[in-house]
C-alpha cells in the first residue's frame, strides 16, 4: 500500500493506526515505515532496510509489541537487518487491562 510517496504494508500500516491518536508514539515508529513486516506460525519478523533503522526499532520495541499482542499475533518479534544480525523479542501475554494501559 502506497501512504505518501512511501510502501507500506499492512502490519505497517496497523501498528501505525494503533498509534494514530499519540503524535509522539508516531514520531519514534518512523524508522517502521521503511521496514516490512512478516506474519508467521511463531510470530513476526520485522526486515530492516539497515542498521540505523534495526537499532532504533529495537529501542522502541515495547510500542511494536503492544498492539501485535492484543491481536494474537505469536509470541515474538525478530528484527532483523540482514541474514546474521537479528534480534528475539519474546512478547509476554498480558491481560487486557495491561494493554490497554
Amino acid at each position: 500500500m502506497n501512504v505518501g510517496g512511501i510502501y507500506m504494508d499492512k502490519l505497517v500500516i496497523l501498528v501505525f493506526s494503533f498509534y494514530r491518536e499519540d503524535p509522539q508514539t508516531m514520531i519514534l515508529l518512523e524508522p517502521l515505515r521503511y521496514c516490512k513486516i512478516l506474519r508467521t506460525g511463531e510470530g513476526i519478523i520485522v526486515e530492516c532496510p539497515n542498521r540505523k533503522q534495526f537499532l532504533q526499532l529495537h529501542a522502541i520495541s515495547k510500542y511494536l509489541m503492544r498492539p501485535l499482542t492484543m491481536l494474537g499475533f505469536g509470541d515474538k518479534i525478530v528484527l532483523k537487518f540482514s541474514r546474521d544480525q537479528k534480534r528475539k523479542i519474546f512478547m509476554r501475554k498480558s491481560s487486557q487491562s495491561d494493554l490497554l494501559a
